[in-house]
């Protein structure tokens, strides 16, 4: 980290709105069940990719699938990290 970089919630304020419309659905009243359902989805589409980097696929596919698989870890990172209500 450079010497003047600040990480994201240093410098963001605590909004009492949510940026993205998932945001909003996990500050909202509905937030636990959105949040679970939000889990599922996510675990569901890790499987699928996982299975389809170990039936094999070409070179550019493999590239995006480990790709693909990294974003969804780190979207699962963000949903459980994000506080609850």
């Amino acid at each position: 980290m450079s010497p003047t970089h600040q990480p994201a919630q240093a410098v963001l304020p605590d909004l009492p709105f949510g940026m993205t419309e998932i945001e909003e659905r996990l500050r909202g009243p509905e937030a636990s069940a959105f949040r679970e359902e939000l889990l599922e989805l996510l675990d569901r589409a890790a499987m699928a990719v996982e299975e389809d980097l170990s039936a094999g696929l070409p070179p550019a596919d493999y590239t995006r699938a480990t790709s693909l698989s990294r974003a969804l870890a780190a979207a699962k990172e963000i949903v459980l990290a994000f506080p609850s209500t």
